[in-house]
């Protein structure tokens, strides 16, 4: 059964407004399904098809005679020299259009008559050598979108704007009794949520085996596999938390630049989210390295070594793990709608662990936001929020993120909100 993502619109207009659209993001979080059940009209192929695959590689002009535009290519970094091949369709499209001719691709498919956008689409799980030749072959011609796995509201079948904290329904309440530790440990890859909690583990224990052998093995080298596994194991435990590379790289007997390279690797392909600190010079002893974010609570359980949700919620792990939950499904809200999520998204912390777990910045207001997995927190939580007043930019009303049913007053200027309203 497909899903409909919320994407879906930002995407369509992308398309429509793009010589070449590239939608990235890790593997297993639906990019393919996406892209054809709302491109149908599309011709489409994928380089899991060795014969496309090598007739790309081999002869990227016969390629292009066989598969006609507009196309969707299907994980297309396993034929990287197809990029200057479009360059130059999209060039001469460009030319003939300026000059009013028909162009080729409207005699080869007349549903593409007179049209101006929208030639190829292209697939890929987001890696650093991926992105660097898009941008550099194809720059000025092509707009990135990027997947990730599905929002909370996508798997409720509820369409929802970007979650902006200065425009909440005080009015909203959660009727359902859900056990939001549930949600957390089936995490967002569409394929698990029709699959039993039994073979969850079988699942991430093969997506982790793919990601190695397809995404990382021109990365890392066969005898340091085993230590990435442990690295990668290592982050997940300390999801939600400040980043200590020192810390984790000395525990596996790597060097940090191995873990500097391996980190980035993960935040290429979408698994990790680094989360800034906010300083200024307003403020004093301020930590300036960020909190690492798992983009799926799926996966950073399993691999943190939680194999149910009454492990997860009943360990030290739950209220890192909520957090990190909270952060993904904000983000990726965010991602959905279109909005540029740079300059956007911050912690705070001083050196004496004082914190603000997230601080959301919309037209240069900065919102301060507490996350607690409890039910019903006190006015002690939000006490850190006087350490962004003391940065002097200017602050919004602060919020209480928790597993409540309701919204509900704490003071004149914060308030708390359930989970289920992001």
């Amino acid at each position: 059964m497909y899903i409909e993502r919320n994407i879906t619109e930002n995407l369509k207009k992308t398309v429509k407004s793009s010589l070449v659209t590239l939608v990235t993001g890790s593997r297993q979080v639906g990019k393919s399904t996406l892209i054809r059940h709302s491109f149908p009209e599309y011709n489409y192929i994928t380089f899991d098809n060795i014969e496309a695959l090598e007739l790309a590689r081999n002869d990227v002009k016969a390629f292009f005679k066989k598969y006609k535009y507009p196309l969707i290519i299907d994980e297309f970094q396993y034929a990287p020299n197809i990029l200057s091949e479009i360059k130059l369709i999209v060039d001469e499209i460009k030319y003939e259009n300026i000059n009013n001719k028909k162009t080729k691709v409207s005699k080869n498919n007349p549903t593409t008559k007179n049209k101006s956008y929208g030639y190829f689409i292209l697939t890929g799980s987001q890696r650093f050598e991926s992105m660097k030749n898009i941008k550099e072959s194809l720059a000025g011609r092509v707009s990135i979108i990027n997947l990730y796995g599905l929002t909370n509201r996508e798997i409720k079948k509820h369409k929802v704007k970007a979650f902006l904290p200065d425009k909440i329904d005080e009015n909203y309440k959660y009727k359902n009794s859900e056990n939001i530790f549930e949600k957390i440990y089936k995490g967002s890859f569409p394929e698990i949520q029709g699959i039993s909690d039994d073979m969850i583990d079988n699942f991430f224990e093969n997506y982790i085996n793919t990601y190695i052998e397809r995404d990382v093995k021109n990365i890392i080298n066969i005898s340091d596999k085993i230590k990435f596994i442990k690295f990668v194991r290592n982050l997940a435990a300390r999801t939600s938390q400040e980043l200590n590379m020192t810390d984790i790289c000395n525990g596996i007997d790597i060097t940090i630049a191995t873990g500097n390279k391996w980190l980035s690797l993960l935040e290429d392909t979408n698994l990790i989210y680094l989360l800034p600190p906010y300083f200024n010079n307003a403020i004093n002893r301020i930590i300036k390295r960020p909190k690492i974010h798992f983009m799926d609570t799926g996966l950073a359980s399993y691999l943190a070594g939680y194999h149910s949700t009454e492990a997860i919620e009943r360990s030290a792990y739950a209220g890192s793990i909520f957090e990190t939950y909270v952060v993904s499904e904000i983000i990726k809200s965010h991602v959905n709608a279109g909005l540029n999520i740079k300059d956007k998204f911050y912690y705070i912390r001083n050196s004496n662990n004082v914190e603000i777990d997230l601080i959301i910045n919309i037209d240069n207001t900065f919102y301060p936001i507490e996350i607690k997995k409890s039910h019903t927190p006190d006015k002690s939580c939000i006490k850190n929020f006087s350490l962004l007043h003391k940065s002097k930019v200017k602050t919004g009303n602060g919020i209480v993120i928790c597993d409540r049913n309701d919204c509900m007053p704490i003071d004149s200027e914060n308030m708390m909100i359930p989970v289920e309203i992001i």
